[in-house]
């Protein structure tokens, strides 16, 4: 899988971040409070770390592929417990340690997703909650394999180089790079992926089908004619043991 890369992050990012993931779970209706004593594991995506800071627990462990993000140096983010691992090997935590895991697209750069999934499952408390947000396989998702055969790694980062230098925003850039010029990625059918959840053992879960304003999920829910295109947009779930 790719290696994650912070070195552009600043503090408007790291704030939109968090703007992103309250709207969309505002706009589903899921409320997360914590008690201090909670315990939270943030599975990558180490920029969305600012809103879990400011859901009541003082216990928060976070993994990664990458060194310690620049931004993780502030004193506020002295509770976080940071080691940095390789995603697709088992976590070294506990049995059921953690009350929340957070995994926020993650899952769609891993080749051993199925592994990881089911060690969320082991890692999670009794009515433990994992938050989960993966790519669908829709015919534009689909539409960009054929596409990725013929960039090599020197085409991404010149994209990358040119949208940043043109003053694009980091969120926006990750968009560009994920939808057309990923190298690893992983696209998921909701029905199968819904069933492997079910039968690794979760007692429920909860589809949203709202996000941000421009997450494609909403843009599904706010014109249903671009789901021939997009099928049910981004897979994001709030999933229970």
């Amino acid at each position: 899988m790719k290696i994650s890369d912070y070195s552009n992050y600043n503090n408007k990012d790291i704030i939109e971040s968090e703007l992103r993931i309250k709207e969309r779970w505002r706009k589903n209706k899921i409320n997360l409070e914590f008690k201090k004593k909670d315990k939270i594991l943030i599975f990558g995506n180490l920029n969305y770390s600012e809103a879990m800071l400011n859901l009541g627990t003082n216990l928060i462990h976070a993994v990664d592929n990458c060194k310690k993000p620049h931004f993780f140096k502030k004193p506020k983010y002295s509770k976080i417990k940071y080691e940095k691992i390789d995603l697709n090997l088992k976590l070294n935590y506990q049995k059921e340690s953690f009350d929340f895991i957070f995994c926020n697209g993650v899952l769609s750069h891993l080749k051993n997703w199925e592994k990881v999934l089911k060690n969320f499952y082991q890692l999670l408390k009794p009515k433990g909650m994992l938050w989960l947000n993966v790519f669908d396989d829709s015919k534009f998702r689909k539409m960009p394999i054929n596409m990725h055969k013929k960039i090599n790694d020197k085409d991404r980062i010149m994209v990358k180089n040119v949208l940043q230098l043109s003053g694009w925003d980091v969120g926006k850039i990750k968009y560009i790079q994920e939808t057309f010029f990923w190298k690893d990625r992983i696209i998921f059918n909701k029905i199968k992926l819904e069933n492997k959840i079910k039968k690794i053992g979760f007692q429920k879960y909860t589809f949203c089908k709202r996000g941000y304003k421009d997450d494609v999920n909403e843009m599904v829910y706010k014109n249903n004619k671009l789901k021939k295109f997009y099928g049910s947009g981004d897979l994001r779930y709030m999933i229970y043991k």
